[in-house]
């Protein structure tokens, strides 16, 4: 959520919270709190990375439409 956070800081998150939540599913089971809280906070930087890594759409213009500075 910090928004100084970098593309490497996010691919090194997603892979430690990866490998912890291995280990919690192995120590504890899948149904354990804590694996759950690791399996959860994984996912949540699996979808920030792909938001970073994922390039905005230009969905406010239609092929052939154009706007006032392309004229």
């Amino acid at each position: 959520m910090d928004p100084g956070v970098t593309l490497d800081d996010i691919h090194e998150a997603v892979n430690k919270l990866e490998e912890a939540a291995r280990i919690a599913r192995r120590v504890f089971c899948d149904s354990n709190p804590i694996a759950m809280g690791i399996e959860n906070a994984w996912e949540e930087s699996r979808a920030a990375l792909h938001a970073r890594d994922t390039p905005p759409s230009d969905s406010n213009k239609e092929d052939g439409d154009l706007s006032e500075g392309d004229a």
